[in-house]
């Protein structure tokens, strides 16, 4: 967010760039398959899909993993967010609307 972006790997990882400096703020790990999609959600948080078959939550400002959402049964392929809702796809052949998400621990 703002001067943020974030960028999805093969590798199962998420980079955390700042735009100004053009330099990598951290590397967010945990998942254990390629990552699909990340999406911003209001001004700190982060959610990534990936094909290990979970969404996760992610704190932008320190890189720390709030959530994991176990739902799908496949690989997620694409994650977005609306308001307070966020929405993820699976090659499950499923959408989910998560609301009033679960991340409002993070």
């Amino acid at each position: 967010s703002g001067n943020r972006l974030a960028s999805s790997s093969s590798d199962g990882s998420i980079k955390v760039w700042d735009l100004v400096s053009q330099s990598c703020l951290f590397t967010l790990q945990g998942h254990m398959d390629s990552v699909r999609g990340v999406a911003v959600v209001g001004i700190s948080l982060l959610v990534s899909g990936s094909m290990d078959g979970t969404v996760r939550l992610w704190e932008m400002r320190d890189g720390t993993c709030c959530s994991i959402l176990r739902e799908h049964s496949g690989g997620v392929s694409k994650v977005a967010a609306s308001g307070s809702h966020l929405f993820s796809s699976s090659l499950d052949h499923t959408v989910r609307v998560w609301g009033s998400l679960p991340y409002s621990t993070c």
